[in-house]
């Protein structure tokens, strides 16, 4: 009797662990690596941190700027990221919805033909 006892809680045990990989498993594929990573919640954050040259602008807001010799990578404080190709003082993409203006010493943000980042300046 005291083996069939045993047998049940090692099947038991094995039953109860077999759940907790499924589920882990199935949260892992809903929800990638985001979800087991802390990294995920410091970019959601409102006031992300933001790559390449910092510009701060009015309203607090922050962008992220690296450039290239044909293209503008911005990192957005909203936590979006955008890549423009372009040039020198303008970068846009193809149907000039989102531009990045550089004028004197400051940044331009135009979404759909509204500053969205205004007076932005490298910090």
């Amino acid at each position: 009797m005291k083996r069939d006892v045993m047998w049940h809680g090692t099947i038991g045990s094995a039953l109860i662990g077999t759940c907790f990989l499924t589920i882990g498993y199935i949260a892992y594929l809903l929800y990638g690596d985001a979800f087991f990573s802390r990294e995920e919640a410091a970019r959601s954050a409102p006031d992300a941190m933001v790559r390449g040259t910092p510009y701060v602008c009015e309203g607090g807001r922050m962008i992220g700027v690296s450039l290239s010799e044909t293209a503008a990578r911005l990192s957005l404080s909203d936590g979006r990221e955008v890549i423009l190709p372009g040039s020198g003082q303008k970068y846009a993409n193809a149907d000039e919805s989102f531009v990045l203006v550089f004028r004197g010493a400051g940044a331009f943000v135009f979404e759909a033909g509204i500053a969205t980042y205004s007076g932005c300046a490298e910090q």
